[in-house]
Order: C-alpha cells, then sequence, then structure tokens
C-alpha cells in the first residue's frame, strides 16, 4: 500500500494518501477486525477473544482460523507494520506511521480542535454491520458530541456568535434534546439580532422534549426564554433612523462580519449590486447598536449630482446642527470626540463628493462610517465589505423544513405569508425554489415577487419571470451603474450577456475575441459582474436581472454565439478522455460548472449551424448522458438526424448517429440505438476511424445484450476486447470484460463468469477506476447470490454501496442499495432492507434513470410485501411494471419468477381486483409521492 497520511473509520473506511482518498477494497469482516483494533488500540487484545468475539456461532477452531485469514488480508490492506503479533495477542504498533482518524478525535477531548469535527465522516466503520463495533459506534459518537459542546462553549466564550450558530446546529443534529447546547445557541442568536430565532429554538426543543421524553426543558432555559422574550429597550440614542417595518431576514452572518469590521476600521463600504440588501444591513446594525452611540446614529441618503456641499448641508441636517456658516470644518471639529455612527447611504450617486466626506470625517473624527455603494469608493482608511446574494438551495428538498435553512427560501415564505394568509409554504416547495433560483436570490426581487402573491398564483409568477423584463425598480438600479460604463466597458458587458451561467476568464476572451482581463475587473468593481470561487479557480457571472439588461442592449451579432459555442466543443473535448478514467468525476465536476452554458450553445448551435451544433454534441454526449442532463442535447440530434444526406458531410454524419445511437441507449430506446449505431459503426469503418468503431460497436453490443440477446453478444463482446487491447485501452477492455462476464451469467455459465469479474476488480482497483469497481462488486453479489453464496453476495453488495458512496453519481449508488435490499429480502430480512429502500429512493428524486427506478421500485416490492403492507408493495410494482413495459427493460427469468411468486402472495392479501386498481394508479404516481408513502411504511414499520 506504502505509506498513507491517514486512515478514515469515522464513516465509510478509507485510505487518504497523497491528498486522494480510496476504499479500503477488503472483507467486511476484515473491516469490523480492523475496527476492533483500532477501538482498543492502547492495549494488546487477545486473539481468542477476537476469535469468539468476531464469529460466535463457529467451533473454537475454526473461529481461530477465520482469524488468521483476515489478519493477513487485513495486512495487506493498511500495511504489514502496522500489527504487533504475538502468539496470543494483537496489538495496533504505536510506532506506526499511518495516523486514523479515531485516534485524533480521542486527542481532541484534550485539545478540542475544529478540524477535528469537520473531518468527522460519521459513523464509525458505517459500512460494516457487525455487533460487536456497536459499544464503540456509541462511544465515538459521544466523543464527538462532547467535541463539538467543547467547542459550542469556547466559541461563545470569544463571541465568536456565527460560530456557535453553526457548530451548535451540527451538535444538535447528533442529540437534538442537550439543552446546554440549545441555551448556546438561543444566546448566540440573539446576539446576532436574531431574537424570534432565539425563541423559535426554544419552541422546537420543548415540541422534541414532548414527544421523545415526556418532558419540560431545564429551570435555565426557561429563565433564558423568558429573558429573551420579555426583553426592553432601557434606554435609546438619538438617531433619524426609520423603524424596521419587516423582520431582518438572512443576514446573520454578513451581521456579525459588519459588526467586527466596523469595530477595527474608521470606513466600511458594504459593496454590491442592486437590490442585494445593502441599506438593509447597515440600517439593521445601527438599530441592532444603537445603545453604544451615544451621541446617536443618523442615516445620510446621497442623491445623485451631490456637489461636497450638498453633502455637508446634509450632514449637518442629520445630525442637528444648525450653526451658520461653511458646516465641514465646524461639523468635524463639533464630532471629533463624539461617539456616534453616520450612515451614507448609495454613495455610487456622487462618489466623489461622499468620498471626500467620508475621508475628511474618518481623519478628524472618532465617529464609526458606513458606506453602501455599489462600487468601492477609493478613499484612505476604506475597509471593503462585499455582499453576495442570499442563500438559496442547489436542489428541491423533499421536505419543507430543510429548505428553511436557506436565508432566500426563508425570506420569500416569510414576507408572502404576510402579502396573503391563505399562503402554504408547504405546498408550494417546488415552485418557491424555481422562483428564487430565477430570482438570483436578490432579496429586493424576493421582496416584490412575495408582495405580488395575494394577487398572482406562484405559477402564474413563474411565468411572468419567464416572459416578462426586469422589473422597472431593479432596472433603473442597474441602468444607473451602465449609464457610467466606457464604450469598451458596455461592449464587453453585453457580449458578456451571452453566457447562461457563470463562466471563466478564458471563456470570457474567447467570446469577446480579446484580452479582457482589466475589463472584467471593472465590471466587477461597478458590481455588474459576481465572482464565483471554487477552489482554486475564480469565475464570474451576471445575475439573471443584470443579463437581461445587458442582453437586451446587444447587437444582434451571431459571431458571439458562434464563438460561444465553439470555445465549449473545445472545452469539453479536452475534458472526453477523462470522462472514463480514474479522474472522471474531477472533470465530470469540472464540466457541471458549464452545464448551463453548454445546454445554451447547444440549443442555438441547433437553430443556426448544424455542422457546429452535431460537432458540439458529440462533444458533450457522455457528459450529458452521465449527468443526465438530455434535453438540450435531444432536441439538437432529432434536428440534424431529420436532415437530407446531403445537407452535412460523411464525418459529421457518422458523429451525429454515433450521438443519436448513444442518447437512444441512455433513454433505453433500444431499436432506434441498434440502427443508428450499426450504421455509425459502418461509416466509421469506411473512414478507418478505429477509435469512434470501437465507441459504436460497445454501445451497439451494450445494446443487443440489454434486449436478452446473450448468444448475439458473446462474439461481439470478445471481438471489442480484442479490438481496445491492440489500441492499447486497458481501461475500456476491463468494461467489456465486465459485460462479457454478465452474458455469461445470463447463460448460466457462473463460475467462469465470476472469474472475470474478480479479474475485471483487480484491473479497476490497479487502475483507481472508481465506478468501475463499483461496477464489479455488483456483478460479483448477482454471481454468488445465483450460486446460493448469500454471505459472500451481502459482502459484495456492502462492497458496491461502499465504493458508490465515494463516487458522485445518485443513481448508481441508490441501484447499489436496492441490490443490497433485494439480497436481504431474498432471505427474509426484511427489516433491515427497508432503510435502505427507503434512501434508495430519496436519491432517485435527484437523479432517477429509468433502469435503476425499476431496481429500487422493484426492492421496494419485495421489502414492502415481506413486512405486510400490500398496497404499498402493489404500488411499487406498479411503478416498475410501467417503466418495464415503456423503457422495454430486460428482466432475468430467474428474477422475474422469484417476483412473480410474491405478486401471487400480495394479489390474495389485496383481492385480484384492488391489486390491478393500484397497480394501475401507480403508472401515474410520481415518484416523489411513492416516496413519501414508503417513508410513512418505514415509521409505522
Amino acid at each position: 500500500m506504502g505509506i498513507a497520511t491517514t486512515l478514515h473509520l469515522l464513516g465509510y473506511p478509507t485510505v487518504e494518501q497523497d491528498g486522494t482518498s480510496r476504499i479500503i477494497s477488503t472483507r467486511p469482516k476484515t473491516l469490523a477486525l480492523l475496527g476492533l483494533l483500532v477501538a482498543g488500540h492502547r492495549r494488546p487484545i487477545s486473539r481468542e477473544w477476537l476469535a469468539e468475539t468476531l464469529w460466535p456461532d463457529a467451533e473454537a477452531a475454526q473461529a481461530r482460523a477465520n482469524l488468521r485469514r483476515h489478519i493477513h488480508m487485513l495486512r495487506q490492506a493498511i500495511g504489514s507494520d502496522v500489527l504487533l503479533l504475538a502468539r496470543q495477542t494483537i496489538r495496533w504498533n504505536p510506532e506506526s506511521t499511518l495516523d486514523v482518524d479515531v485516534f485524533q478525535l480521542e486527542r481532541s477531548a484534550a485539545e478540542p480542535d475544529e478540524r477535528t469535527a469537520g473531518s468527522y465522516g460519521g459513523e464509525f466503520c458505517q459500512s460494516v454491520y457487525d455487533e460487536s463495533l456497536e459499544p464503540h459506534r456509541l462511544a465515538y459518537r459521544t466523543l464527538y458530541e462532547n467535541l463539538l459542546d467543547a467547542l459550542v462553549s469556547h466559541a461563545l466564550l470569544r463571541e465568536r456568535h456565527t460560530d456557535v450558530v453553526r457548530l451548535a446546529k451540527r451538535a444538535l443534529a447528533h442529540n437534538p434534546l442537550r439543552e446546554v447546547t440549545v441555551r448556546a445557541l438561543m444566546r448566540a442568536l440573539e446576539s446576532l439580532g436574531d431574537r424570534v430565532g432565539a425563541l423559535n429554538e426554544y419552541r422546537a426543543l420543548c415540541a422534541r422534549l414532548s414527544s421523545d421524553l415526556g418532558t419540560q426543558p431545564e429551570p435555565e432555559t426557561v429563565a433564558l426564554f423568558e429573558a429573551l422574550l420579555y426583553a426592553g429597550d432601557t434606554g435609546r440614542s438619538p438617531t433619524n433612523l426609520p423603524p424596521e417595518e419587516t423582520s431582518f431576514v438572512g443576514r446573520e452572518d454578513d451581521l456579525e462580519r459588519l459588526g467586527a469590521t466596523v469595530r477595527a476600521q474608521h470606513v466600511v463600504s458594504i459593496v454590491g449590486t442592486g437590490g442585494l440588501g445593502k441599506t438593509r444591513l447597515a440600517r439593521r446594525f445601527a438599530a441592532h447598536h444603537l445603545g453604544r452611540y451615544t451621541t446617536g446614529a443618523f442615516l445620510i441618503s446621497v442623491e445623485p449630482g451631490d456637489e461636497p456641499a450638498d453633502l455637508w448641508r446634509r450632514i449637518a441636517a442629520a445630525i442637528g446642527f444648525v450653526r451658520p456658516g461653511d458646516p465641514r470644518a465646524q461639523i468635524a471639529s463639533e464630532l471629533s470626540s463624539k461617539n456616534l455612527l453616520l450612515i451614507f447611504d448609495s454613495c455610487e450617486h456622487a462618489s466623489q463628493a461622499a468620498g471626500e466626506a467620508l475621508e475628511r470625517l474618518s481623519e478628524q473624527t472618532s465617529a464609526h462610517l458606513i458606506a453602501t455603494t455599489r462600487r468601492r469608493l477609493r478613499i484612505r482608511n476604506e475597509c471593503i465589505l462585499e455582499l453576495h446574494p442570499l442563500e438559496l438551495p442547489a436542489s428541491v428538498e423533499s421536505v419543507s423544513d430543510l429548505l428553511l435553512r436557506y436565508s432566500a427560501y426563508r425570506l420569500f415564505v416569510e414576507r408572502a405569508a404576510a402579502a396573503s394568509p391563505t399562503f402554504r409554504a408547504t405546498q408550494n416547495t417546488k415552485l418557491i425554489v424555481e422562483l428564487i433560483r430565477k430570482l438570483d436570490a436578490l432579496p429586493l426581487a424576493i421582496e416584490l415577487a412575495a408582495a405580488r402573491i395575494r394577487a398572482f398564483p406562484l405559477h402564474t409568477l413563474l411565468q411572468q419571470l419567464g416572459t416578462s423584463r426586469v422589473p422597472e425598480s431593479l432596472e433603473d438600479t442597474i441602468a444607473s451603474s451602465y449609464a457610467v460604463l466606457s464604450p469598451e466597458q458596455r461592449r464587453v458587458f453585453c457580449a458578456l450577456s451571452t453566457f447562461s451561467s457563470s463562466f471563466s476568464l478564458d471563456a470570457a476572451e474567447a467570446v469577446c475575441a480579446a484580452p479582457i482581463e482589466e475589463t472584467i475587473a471593472e465590471l466587477v468593481e461597478a458590481s455588474l459582474l459576481q465572482t464565483v470561487r471554487e477552489a482554486d479557480d475564480v469565475r464570474y457571472r451576471m445575475l439573471d436581472a443584470i443579463r437581461v439588461f445587458a442582453s437586451e442592449r446587444i447587437d444582434e451579432n451571431p459571431e458571439l454565439r458562434v464563438r460561444h459555442a465553439r470555445y465549449y466543443m473545445q472545452l469539453m473535448n479536452e475534458y472526453r478522455p477523462h470522462f472514463r478514467s480514474a479522474r472522471e468525476i474531477e472533470f465530470f465536476r469540472r464540466a457541471d460548472a458549464d452545464a448551463e452554458n453548454v445546454n445554451s450553445a447547444l440549443r442555438w448551435a441547433g437553430e443556426n449551424d448544424s455542422t457546429l451544433a452535431a460537432s458540439l454534441a458529440r462533444s458533450v454526449v457522455h457528459y450529458c448522458v452521465f449527468r443526465w442532463n438530455l434535453a438540450a442535447i435531444t432536441e439538437v440530434v432529432e434536428r440534424i438526424v431529420a436532415l437530407p444526406l446531403d445537407a452535412v458531410d460523411v464525418e459529421t454524419r457518422a458523429a451525429i448517429l454515433l450521438t443519436s445511437g448513444l442518447l437512444a441507449k441512455a433513454i433505453i430506446a433500444p431499436d432506434r440505438a441498434e440502427v443508428d449505431l450499426r450504421k455509425a459503426r459502418e461509416l466509421f469503418r469506411h473512414q478507418e476511424n478505429a477509435v469512434e468503431e470501437i465507441e459504436a460497436l460497445f454501445a451497439l453490443t451494450v445494446v443487443i445484450f440489454n434486449q436478452g440477446r446473450f448468444e448475439e453478444a458473446l462474439p461481439l463482446f470478445e471481438q471489442l476486447i480484442s479490438m481496445q487491447r491492440r489500441m492499447g485501452d486497458e481501461l475500456g477492455a476491463t468494461q467489456t470484460t465486465l459485460n462479457l462476464a454478465a452474458a455469461l451469467m445470463s447463460l448460466d455459465k457462473l463460475e467462469i463468469a465470476l472469474e472475470l469479474q474478480q479479474q475485471a476488480l483487480e484491473a479497476f482497483e490497479r487502475l483507481h477506476f472508481a465506478r468501475g469497481m463499483g461496477y464489479a462488486y455488483r456483478a460479483k453479489s448477482l454471481t454468488f447470490n445465483r450460486l446460493g453464496r448469500d454471505d459472500e453476495a451481502f459482502e459484495a453488495a456492502r462492497a458496491s454501496v461502499a465504493v458508490f458512496e465515494t463516487v458522485d453519481d445518485s443513481g448508481w449508488l441508490a441501484d447499489a442499495l436496492a441490490l443490497l435490499s433485494n439480497q436481504l429480502s431474498e432471505v427474509g430480512r426484511y427489516r433491515e432492507a427497508l432503510p435502505f429502500v427507503r434512501r434508495a429512493l430519496h436519491l432517485l428524486l435527484e437523479n432517477a434513470l429509468p433502469l435503476q427506478t425499476r431496481n429500487v421500485c422493484q426492492a421496494a416490492f419485495e421489502t414492502a410485501a415481506g413486512l405486510g403492507y400490500p398496497k404499498i408493495a402493489a404500488l411499487a410494482l406498479g411503478i416498475a411494471n410501467e417503466l418495464i413495459r415503456k423503457h422495454r427493460l430486460f428482466v432475468t427469468p430467474t428474477y422475474e419468477v422469484y417476483l412473480s411468486r410474491i405478486e401471487e402472495r400480495v394479489s390474495r392479501q389485496l383481492g385480484e381486483v384492488q391489486f390491478r386498481v393500484l397497480c394501475a394508479e401507480a403508472t401515474t404516481m410520481s415518484l416523489e409521492s411513492f416516496s413519501h408513502a414508503f417513508d410513512a411504511l418505514e415509521a409505522d414499520a
């Protein structure tokens, strides 16, 4: 194995080496042995005790033999120097260079370290199902909770309130009834100005205590609640701040950042585009800290065209300074030692006058000064606090309570409920998330939309956003920023509206056909572009409202769109070789950042340039299939396939046929896939393009296999392996070998299939191709099951789940969980199977491919039937059968017979008529609705 950095056992067992992690590929019993040795690392452990503990039902001699075999496998997996072996005992080597996250957690008990808390990956040996590990799981879970409590106390003592909130919520996720943590959270929220949130935490605790324990909170917790509930102002400083008419939502972290910055700096400029809530943040800070400023807190509005004299007069009026003469020197002298706060609002309207006033006041007075502006003022002593859109969910979650942690969602719900008493968020979560995403999570835009909820339903608001221009109030703020741009800045600004999501500097320069780094920086400075930091990379994006404004001012210039499409074609062609390699997840994630740009490029090219569209589609098809991003590419392919044969050249025709075949294969349209792939293969053969011919043949053979034509697929798989090896494509040959094994298994040549699957697994491990390892374990589990070797089938299924946990593919992880559930249900262990099916269903809400959805629903059918819930079982079967019919999915005869026996039993329990009615109802049932029904089953069970 070499020298590893860290062994991770908190969560799924992995080894981290040189910044990369890999799953420990060994048997579950070996991992259980590892867990016991790590948990008892401070002392030697008796071999006899280990053998009895791990194999309690085996004869003593057999248990000792098992232990020797698994010690050998463990040393192969983690290194021979890690264990000290004696005749009667085994001990973890205290001198080993291999660190373990468990040891880090134990050390943190003496010296609490947030990095240790952040690296906690989950339950001890999470993928290992062995009763001997349960006491250690409890001990490490308690140790982790104690660590979080210590970190919360430390942060509260140092008044790091945002850290208290973050850490306390993490601690309460593990132990929601720990009152000392709830009290710390309440105090932190109150300090951040969220008294309502603090009171709500108390109410939530009361509900949990009543439901789980039938008790009430401790007296200290009650006293804190009452102190917050009845707290009032003891006195007020002079101010001209208008009262806050609505609650402050979503800027708690920014409020704390502002407080820390104001304490350390004289002039703080809150910078951001219009509609972000800069003024509201400054006013909230002033209102919350008003008691600290004995001379007062005052708001000064900066108006367009203000000269310095105008602004000084406005300052004098705000603070009540009425002496005759030039107020500049007099005000500075008057305020030189006064304890006050001045907020200069909308400084971009007259940045020179505002900058002069702020600079003079900062040098001649002790006042705290806050400026709100769309671009920095560039004055001495200025400190920048940049504001961004609110937090919004990346996707819709099934439980609306989880969405409330996102400030953009919370703001809309609160404002909509105030506007319309009949509004119900729980019935509209998907529409709300879609709406706030279209509004770029801009607070002003969200408040404007929420205010209209009384007059328009949500779906109408969404339609209006899709067809209307920028709301007038937002357009005015953008126009004022646009008006001061130079001609070159305007040209680049409008050209960048070509991008539909974030983009890199390289992409921007490719579209603008010129170096524009300085102009980009100027547009960021003017808050017309946002920076998006991803790891070591910096990208840029326009908020949707700004992009619409810019696109309305762009000249009709198709060359911009051509350059945009060509750039993404070249980029995806660079990524393509990595989409089937050990680094595939890294490159899929890179491509994710440009998915929306790829989609818009495909749509434009499909309508305007068939040759470019075909090349672009070919470059992105593997990404689109893997990420199930098919709408735009399918539209393009169908348009080009329908063109006359002479409309495109042979090379383009071959590429688009291959792309069409791959798409048809993905959506399981086998007839079309086979026709297109055969044509593509012939064209590539005539062109002597071996690489593309192999790809077409590989996809064609999989289509044939998926239709159950195993005898026909066998020689094609063998031919492919030969071709791939000649081309030096070891990974491709290994994948085809696994497919060949599947064909042999389907023909009942099980031992040969198992041997090929093991060869494939070893090759994937050697090539560090994690997804392939998951496929290989899955295949071995199925073969072991057919051979009646149940324990080995369970081990392989669990290993498949553990591998897919590390791979960014929720669909295949759901499939692996379904397989594990199947193996458990087949031997009557339905309650053990239940949580795996439930988790698989939730994963499918993110990525519901037909084949994987069918597999999960069949697993749900088995589990529900076994637990005695025939109605849920009938619904699951109805969904699975509809997918089989619609997509012509293949089911092995053996499994079909097994399912039919369960179906007969469920039908007898319900009665034939009700059974058929429920199966029919399921064909129109959404997967989300079925998932909710299955959740209820688990709660009942």
